[in-house]
């Protein structure tokens, strides 16, 4: 194969031009820094400017300098290398999932059930939600996979027997996300209730539901929602979850959070 004819391989592959975007948007958050930096510098000399037609006094008179003047105003709200380094984690999310080197096991055999973890569902839209998984074997010993892509396949249907599948299709379980996966479902009805599951080699998720939300200027009925606050695993019996499972609720807000970076405690709940 001639140089030129690898040199347009390469050019077709999506490897090629998920780098040109993600260049072309670390080049464009630069320029937002540049310009973040022209406008903290226009507002120093700005007020330096103020400064010294307050020590000039009124015209023709000359006013003694001060013993202390009020130091510039700090505008170095976010360092620009820090804003840089930000941005360009960011811009590299959407193509983390998608983008593997080396094999992709699309076949793989487990040592224990891969959804230990369940499956969750959010962020709903008129015309559609995120569902998720994560596959972990051995979620408490560090996941219980090898370092590779495993191939994960996901439906959605109007019913819980999975008889009318709406969308269905394949995704990665990439090992520098934990095995975990993230599906933007688009194209679904509003206001409406499915049901979603995952596979992975022989092995079948339990099935969620979900709902959509109205549409933008729809006033529902009624709508039956609960919010839940932070917890730690240790210490609560969290009572309140089977009750808001029985409640057949439209929405479930998270005003917390679950991670706790602290020490255990002794002689904990659990």
């Amino acid at each position: 194969m001639t140089d030129t004819a690898v040199l347009s391989a390469f050019w077709a592959t999506p490897i090629f031009w998920q780098s040109v975007l993600l260049a072309l948007a670390v080049l464009l958050f630069g320029l937002v820094a540049l310009l973040l930096r022209v406008a903290r510098l226009n507002r120093n000399i700005k007020a330096l400017a103020l400064r010294l037609t307050a020590l000039e006094g009124r015209p023709g008179h000359s006013a003694p300098l001060p013993q202390k003047t009020a130091p510039l105003p700090k505008t170095d709200f976010f360092p620009r290398r820090e804003f840089l380094q930000y941005m360009a984690m960011v811009s590299a999310v959407p193509f983390i999932q998608d983008s593997v080197y080396g094999k992709i096991n699309q076949s793989p055999k487990f040592l224990a059930y891969p959804f230990s973890l369940g499956v969750a569902s959010g962020d709903p839209e008129p015309d559609g939600v995120v569902i998720w998984t994560r596959l972990s074997p051995d979620p408490l010993g560090g996941g219980g996979l090898d370092p590779e892509a495993i191939e994960v396949g996901w439906e959605v249907s109007q019913d819980e027997a999975f008889t009318k599948i709406v969308q269905k299709g394949k995704c990665l379980a990439t090992p520098h996300l934990g095995h975990s996966v993230h599906v933007e479902l688009t194209g679904l009805a509003p206001h409406s209730w499915y049901y979603y599951r995952f596979h992975a080699g022989s092995e079948i998720s339990p099935a969620g539901r979900t709902r959509t939300a109205p549409k933008r200027m729809d006033m529902p009925d009624k709508m039956k929602f609960a919010f839940t606050s932070c917890q730690h695993l240790e210490s609560g019996f969290f009572n309140g979850y089977p009750h808001m499972q029985k409640e057949d609720l439209d929405l479930v807000i998270h005003l917390g959070d679950y991670i706790y970076e602290y020490a255990g405690k002794d002689n904990p709940v659990r």
